[in-house]
């Protein structure tokens, strides 16, 4: 659902304050006696400013992907709540990849991507969402992040991040800032967020056509369909033995971000 279309809801009440922690740049976190209720969370890692086209993005914007997106994932999943996590490589439809009804928005943002999450913050606050943001942007310029979001990551823990699981909580005008002393001393590894590291990789299909004597006339990226036009002989992406084949379906393991896929080689 497009969070343009429907009715807003209503902003979420602020939990009542049992005990009050630090106070922050734009207000404070407060701390409730009951455990936090089961939260829908979205994670959106911005590597690209807005759609992509071109074959080199197709290809390499998967690798840009960040990991402390990755690794909230698994922090706020061990924590019992529901995730969709999503790296927005240019070529995913942002009105539909983060539902409407989320609870609580994590935006982790280098500053040249910081004006396309400020928009999507404010789309989201507009419905009752609330909104975090993290990484390079966020640390650099809290303040300016603080007018757009409520709540802004300096360094980032589990404490932190369990922190504001608790509160979950509007802001405004001026979000809260919060962060740790320091960088965390571990990270889940790729094997605990391999399920995030994979949603990731599964953007890039790769077809190649041959012609006779085998040849690599053409590179299909997907979806949707790009078709680029090559010249390289078969021996550069398949072993020597089967570079003679005259027809034959051969599968092919390409390195990351490629998936596993199938040659149809015929004269």
């Amino acid at each position: 659902m497009n969070p343009s279309v429907g009715s807003p809801r209503a902003p979420r009440a602020s939990a009542r304050p049992i005990c009050v922690s630090r106070p922050l740049l734009g207000g404070i976190i407060r701390h409730t006696p009951h455990p936090p209720k089961r939260l829908r969370i979205g994670i959106l890692d911005l590597v690209s400013t807005g759609p992509a086209h071109s074959v080199y993005a197709r290809i390499m914007n998967a690798n840009l992907a960040s990991i402390m997106p990755q690794v909230i994932a698994v922090w706020c999943e061990e924590a019992g709540h529901d995730v969709r996590y999503v790296c927005y490589t240019g070529f995913e439809d942002l009105a539909s990849v983060i539902p409407s009804d989320t609870d609580l928005l994590f935006i982790g943002t280098f500053s040249e991507s910081a004006q396309l999450a400020y928009a999507i913050s404010a789309l989201y606050r507009a419905h009752g969402t609330v909104t975090a943001i993290g990484g390079p942007h966020a640390r650099c310029y809290p303040e300016d992040a603080a007018l757009y979001f409520d709540y802004v990551f300096g360094f980032t823990d589990r404490t932190v991040v369990d922190e504001v699981l608790r509160d979950c909580a509007p802001h405004a005008p001026l979000g809260v800032a919060v962060g740790a002393a320091r960088q965390p001393v571990h990270l889940p590894g790729v094997r605990e967020r391999w399920k995030f590291v994979a949603e990731t990789l599964k953007v890039v299909d790769v077809t190649l056509t041959l012609t006779w004597p085998l040849k690599v006339t053409k590179l299909a990226i997907g979806p949707p369909t790009l078709m680029v036009p090559v010249a390289l002989p078969v021996t550069e992406v398949l072993p020597p033995e089967v570079a003679t084949v005259k027809s034959a379906a051969i599968p092919v393991t390409l390195t990351s971000p490629f998936p596993r896929f199938t040659l149809a080689l015929s004269r």
